[in-house]
């Protein structure tokens, strides 16, 4: 009888702790890639200096162009290291350095 009782109350325990473990806000915890501005889980952001990422792939020469007809996504960046890079300002942080790293996800950085 004990144990037709304990078995209930246990799996309800196990239940309510892997809950628990599911909705963390480490779990919960999301982040922008610098380059494809997907909002990805935190547990797979990988931070790079910028000055480490070949910006040449995420630089549009025709975006620099005054002429670039509207559709082509605004520079925000149009001096420093990210003048003229496509990235978007939520993957960009800068260190206690003063240097600038660049939150990417597994597939950008990858490519990077």
């Amino acid at each position: 009888m004990l144990c037709s009782i304990l078995k209930p109350l246990l799996i309800k325990a196990a239940i309510i702790r892997d809950f628990h473990s599911a909705k963390s806000t480490q779990v919960l915890k999301f982040f922008t890639c610098a380059s494809c501005a997907e909002r990805v889980r935190h547990e797979k952001l990988c931070d790079r200096l910028v000055s480490d990422v070949s910006l040449d792939i995420l630089k549009n020469s025709a975006v620099m162009d005054p002429d670039t007809p509207a559709t082509v996504p605004p520079v925000l960046y149009m001096d420093g290291p990210l003048a003229g890079a496509l990235v978007d300002p939520a993957g960009i942080h800068q260190n206690e350095d003063g240097s600038l790293s660049l939150s990417l996800c597994p597939s950008c950085k990858s490519a990077s």
